[in-house]
């Protein structure tokens, strides 16, 4: 029997105006000793946050308006609320 492998993701790389912060809060973590099921959950979440920031041309962490949050948060309209709470208190 051939066991096929789901083609695996590529490593989240970081938009460069982000990295010193991302690098900063990724120590923080650690410093906390976050659950490994809970940092995955909020990186997967962190990184489409930055991903979005740097598809917006933001390029700066000061940058970051309360209307590019709305919009971000906007996008997972079709999901639970309790889902975008998630959201919200991973990106407080």
């Amino acid at each position: 029997m051939i066991i096929k492998k789901r083609p695996g993701r590529r490593p989240f790389e970081c938009p460069v105006q982000f990295t010193k912060d991302y690098e900063v809060f990724k120590e923080i973590c650690i410093s906390r000793k976050y659950s490994s099921m809970g940092k995955t959950s909020i990186f997967s979440i962190l990184q489409k946050f930055l991903t979005f920031l740097d598809d917006s041309k933001v390029g700066f962490s000061n940058g970051i308006t309360g209307r590019l949050v709305i919009k971000f948060l906007s996008s997972y309209s079709g999901n639970s609320t309790r889902y975008i709470a998630t959201i919200v208190s991973i990106i407080r």
